[in-house]
């Protein structure tokens, strides 16, 4: 092992050091799904009524909604769950890609998918984020990021710049965050510098 000058080790010739973002980043979501599973925080379902286009989110449980809030509000938006994408990450899994009919079907496509917000950056205090994660519902309630860590089919990254999600960062905090996320679905896996890869991505338009 090489030494710096005041003899503190350096790491070795020819291997790079984890990005200190990762780490933060995998701390971020660990802390955020232990503190779901262990205080069992209410959980919050926003809609476009709690979230309006200026302002912040009120911080009250969503209004009653209709059964079907897909086909109330975006009757031509594709259905998408988490359990369709694990089931399609699968078959990435041991092919190395993704199905080229099911790509076909839904790369580029406008979907609906429900999911929880994890945060994919400190918040700005106006509320407004531009960026996150959508997590599966079930990986907050019940998983565990260090004994069973979410895999890249639980996480959907979500590009927010022209659509910001409004949100009370107390709301945020003090409670498990659900939304129905309306937007372009993207589906290939990217590599990004300092953060997680992920294989699906959503340009947001809207909540539901």
């Amino acid at each position: 092992m090489n030494q710096s000058p005041d003899n503190t080790p350096s790491a070795p010739s020819g291997k790079k050091p984890f990005p200190s973002q990762v780490i933060v980043l995998l701390a971020l979501l660990g802390l955020w799904v232990v503190a779901s599973a262990v205080e069992r925080r209410p959980t919050v379902e926003l809609s476009d009524a709690t979230v309006p286009q200026t302002g912040v989110a009120n911080a009250a449980e969503a209004p009653a909604k209709p059964t079907d809030v897909v086909a109330a509000k975006a009757p031509d938006a594709i259905r998408l769950d988490f359990q369709e994408l694990t089931k399609q990450y699968e078959v990435y899994r041991k092919t190395k890609e993704f199905s080229k009919d099911w790509v076909g079907k839904i790369d580029g496509k406008v979907v609906a998918i429900k999911g929880s917000i994890v945060p994919a950056d400190a918040p700005a205090e106006e509320g407004k984020i531009t960026r996150f994660w959508l997590s599966n519902p079930l990986i907050v309630y019940d998983g565990c990021q260090f004994c069973a860590p979410p895999s890249m089919a639980d996480l959907i990254y979500v590009n927010a710049d022209e659509n910001p999600l409004l949100i009370d960062m107390e709301t945020l905090y003090l409670n498990t965050v659900t939304i129905t996320a309306l937007g372009k679905f993207h589906v290939g896996r990217v590599r990004v510098p300092g953060a997680l890869d992920y294989v699906y991505k959503m340009d947001l338009e809207k909540t539901l």
